[in-house]
């Protein structure tokens, strides 16, 4: 997965296509005459053919403006998808929604400590499109815990300041139902740990611990 430390699960198996996708769960792209423009092709789902994803950039492809979304065995667009994506790589799957269906997932902002966010655009099977996600692409460094059913979010400031939050998807809007948080106390070699669970329909404050900081 794009991304820091992601443990991609795939829906699907998925096939294998010369130049394009995917060797050691990284894609790839295929080259056109034009420096600025790549393609690929993916199946998100077993059911449907594979689409194709035209990737339009700068001349040195570091860049992407653009991606044309189209299926494999018909050239006619059926959405175009503006947005800068300055990580590669740029674009990546996952199924986000647990429905079976892979979801988009385009890299979007590179922060400190290792912060990422992404455009998560959800596969909607009547519209036969990718819809975004705000609340998910607000998500910093988003993963899919598939044995739970569950959206982790983890953020780091630093030494002894950073959080893991857990969500579950109730209708595409996020609802948190853990957060762990770690955080120093000022001009003190301590941090406090703190974990809060839903409990009763509110985030209820479990347990509290201090430790101390190393180094």
């Amino acid at each position: 997965m794009i991304g820091c430390t992601k443990q991609k699960v795939r829906t699907m198996a998925q096939e294998t296509e010369k130049g394009s996708i995917l060797v050691e769960d990284k894609i790839s792209y295929i080259n056109t005459e034009y420096s600025y423009h790549k393609y690929l092709f993916h199946k998100i789902h077993p059911s449907l053919p594979r689409f194709r994803f035209d990737l339009y950039a700068d001349s040195m492809f570091t860049v992407v403006d653009s991606i044309q979304i189209s299926r494999e065995r018909d050239s006619s667009v059926i959405q175009t998808i503006v947005s800068k994506l300055y990580d590669q790589p740029f674009i990546d799957f996952q199924d986000y929604n647990f429905d079976e269906y892979e979801d988009l997932v385009l890299a979007c902002c590179h922060g400190g400590h290792g912060n990422m966010n992404y455009d998560i655009w959800l596969y909607d099977t009547v519209k036969s499109k990718f819809i975004n996600n705000v609340e998910l692409s607000n998500l910093v460094n988003p993963d899919v815990n598939y044995e739970k059913e569950t959206i982790e979010s983890n953020w780091s400031g630093g030494r002894n300041f950073h959080s893991h939050l857990e969500y579950k998807l109730d209708d595409e809007h996020l609802v948190l139902i853990e957060e762990q948080s770690e955080s120093p106390i000022v001009k003190t070699n301590i941090a406090v740990k703190i974990e809060c669970k839903l409990q009763n329909g509110k985030m209820d404050t479990v347990k509290i611990d201090t430790v101390k900081m190393e180094g």
